[in-house]
């Protein structure tokens, strides 16, 4: 008789387990996944501070001669006389 008893505890117990493996997988991966999501938002958000960062300093040296010629010879392409302007070609349009 104490025999009937524990088959029907092992009957009911094996379900509940494989129910509750395939939560905690299911949960692992969602865990991962909000990881993932966690990490991209942090390099998202240290790339707008970056950018915060030196437009702030742009801002604050917009009357500063120098900072302008060097802003003209980096974004424009703009060389200042006697200086010696050199244009690369990529090697994919070179052929």
């Amino acid at each position: 008789m104490k025999w009937k008893h524990w088959g029907w505890l092992f009957f009911l117990l094996i379900p509940l387990f494989f129910t509750y493996a395939c939560a905690m997988r299911t949960k692992k991966s969602q865990v991962q996944r909000l990881v993932l999501q966690i990490q991209e938002k942090e390099r998202e958000r240290d790339l707008a501070l970056q950018k915060r960062e030196d437009l702030q300093l742009q801002i604050a040296s917009k009357n500063d001669p120098s900072w302008i010629e060097m802003l003209l010879i980096r974004e424009l392409g703009v060389v200042p006389e006697g200086w010696l302007k050199i244009h690369f070609i990529p090697k994919n349009l070179s052929q």
